[in-house]
């Protein structure tokens, strides 16, 4: 039993070291619209309606009630809710990351399983009709 315990923290602490650190929808639509030059990638998920983004540089969780200021990493991601997704696409295509991948999208006839762009306002825009 001890074993399993010790197996579940070192998960939790590497997965939280090395994976995407969740951050309020408000503060992940307040990157998008406010610092999108700091935005690397963006991945979509709508199955989950997630955005996973992939920052330039490290992302500090603004102080709130009860709460400091504390530093998150370069990967952090946000839920939204079906009445935010059209806010959440103008942000994605105005924000014009190097990188914006929605992996929902079904394969075109021979090619991948997501499109990945380099111009993802069109590919968000063309809603699965890719690039």
């Amino acid at each position: 039993m001890p074993f399993l315990l010790v197996v579940i923290l070192g998960w939790a602490v590497f997965s939280s070291m090395f994976g995407y650190r969740t951050i309020d929808t408000s503060d992940g639509l307040a990157l998008l619209r406010d610092k999108a030059d700091t935005i690397e990638s963006i991945t979509v998920i709508d199955g989950t309606q997630r955005v996973e983004l992939d920052l330039s540089s490290t992302y500090v969780q603004p102080k709130k009630k009860g709460s400091e200021a504390r530093p998150l990493g370069k990967k952090v991601e946000f839920a939204f809710t079906d009445a935010q997704a059209e806010q959440v696409d103008r942000l994605v295509q105005a924000a014009a990351p190097r990188t914006a991948t929605t992996p929902w999208c079904p394969p075109p006839p021979g090619g991948p399983h997501s499109s990945s762009c380099s111009s993802p306002p069109s590919c968000w825009a063309a809603s699965c009709g890719g690039c």
